[in-house]
């Protein structure tokens, strides 16, 4: 969710956007310590797909594979505990731009505007995803 523009991971500070083109989603964005986000095969990302509503409701999270065309992954950032990044190595914290990432819409995680307020109830990075897979999406088999 953190965007290296904005004042780190608040969601009412939020530029990267998706927007709905046919039966797809097109991402926009430029995102900052996505974890494990130069060794992953998907990317989990946070998105405003409704501009036009409270912050806190106007987002949603998309799953995008990795080799998706518009995906650039930069390269891995260092952090406090970490300062001397090695590109390509579990647990570090990517730097990734999408420059009209195009993907299913069936790669919607949840409900359309809803991120925020899963992420704001989950304790932790994980549990967000989770709330936010487990928030009514029509495609997400019952048990």
């Amino acid at each position: 969710m953190t965007e290296p523009e904005t004042a780190g991971s608040d969601p009412r500070l939020l530029k990267t956007r998706a927007v709905k083109d046919g039966d797809e989603w097109v991402i926009n964005g430029h995102k900052w310590y996505t974890t494990n986000g130069s060794v992953a095969d998907i990317l989990v990302v946070m998105a405003v797909t409704n501009p036009d509503i409270h912050p806190y409701q106007g987002s949603s999270m998309f799953v995008v594979p990795a080799n998706t065309p518009g995906v650039d992954i930069v390269r891995d950032v260092g952090s406090m505990d970490d300062p001397e990044n090695h590109y390509g190595r579990f647990g570090n914290h990517a730097e990734i731009r999408y420059v009209d990432v195009r993907i299913p819409g069936e790669n919607l995680i949840g409900r359309r505007a809803r991120a925020s307020c899963s992420r704001r109830r989950a304790s932790d990075r994980v549990g967000s995803i989770t709330a936010c897979v487990g928030s009514g999406s029509p495609s997400a088999p019952s048990t």
